[in-house]
């Protein structure tokens, strides 16, 4: 299996702190495809890396970034914009269907 990034979100920590790298031949999708098949993969998440060792050089080699940019404004506005959003789905939830759980309404 080919390492590859994913991120979960649990409300205020970063977005995006995965990252993952492919060593493919040209960006068309045949070829990312293609990598990720050949698991020419590297997955940088913070000091952890993943993948196989001699594409970990390389990637650290070539001067790719380990990690993303430090936290700035437009990082706090996604994280805050990513809560609002949650609780409105939350919200919305309860007023159209009931809440979550219960049973469904009977036909009449």
């Amino acid at each position: 299996m080919a390492p590859v990034a994913s991120s979960d979100y649990h409300g205020m920590g970063p977005i995006g702190v995965c990252r993952t790298y492919l060593f493919e031949q040209d960006t068309s999708e045949q070829a990312i495809l293609d990598a990720i098949r050949a698991r020419h993969t590297v997955v940088f998440e913070g000091d952890r890396v993943y993948g196989d060792p001699l594409l970990k050089e390389l990637a650290r080699r070539t001067g790719l970034p380990e990690a993303p940019p430090k936290r700035g404004a437009l990082a706090v506005v996604s994280a805050v914009a990513g809560v609002v959003g949650l609780l409105i789905a939350i919200l919305a939830g309860f007023t159209k269907k009931g809440r979550p759980g219960d049973p469904p309404a009977a036909a009449t």
